[in-house]
């Protein structure tokens, strides 16, 4: 038998206490900063990166996003995946699910597969050169 909604959140409610997850936060809350402040700098450099590539493949400004995100993308796979202090190849379901996303945005959003390319190449410390042919 499921539960209710109001069974879930009366248990929800009964396990909830203020005090405890103040506690929580207050005692992860320089770790949590400080992580923050390695992953904003890795995505800024990233993010930097990403507009050279479509510099010197003279896409416009009007088309960065699309590009932008697939970098987003690639670079929350490597989080999920292996944290991004580390610079270890990750396993195949990562780079497979880094391939389903290339063929993604390659289709879906028409995106020009040597720039897209050049992205995965910017992660390539974690998912290897980008497959060829590519997705």
């Amino acid at each position: 038998m499921t539960k209710s909604g109001t069974d879930r959140s009366d248990k929800y409610a009964a396990k909830f206490d203020p005090s405890a997850v103040q506690l929580r936060y207050t005692a992860t809350a320089e770790l949590a900063k400080a992580k923050q402040v390695i992953m904003q700098q890795f995505l800024a450099d990233k993010n930097a990166a990403v507009r050279a590539v479509l510099n010197e493949a003279g896409i416009l400004p009007i088309d960065t996003v699309k590009y932008q995100s697939f970098n987003n993308k690639l670079f929350a796979i490597c989080n999920k995946f292996a944290g991004l202090t580390t610079s270890q190849t990750l396993s195949a379901t990562a780079t497979a699910q880094a391939s389903i996303v290339a063929e993604t945005w390659k289709t879906g959003y028409s995106a020009t597969v040597e720039v897209l390319k050049s992205i995965w190449n910017l992660y390539s410390a974690m998912l290897g050169t980008a497959p060829s042919p590519f997705p």
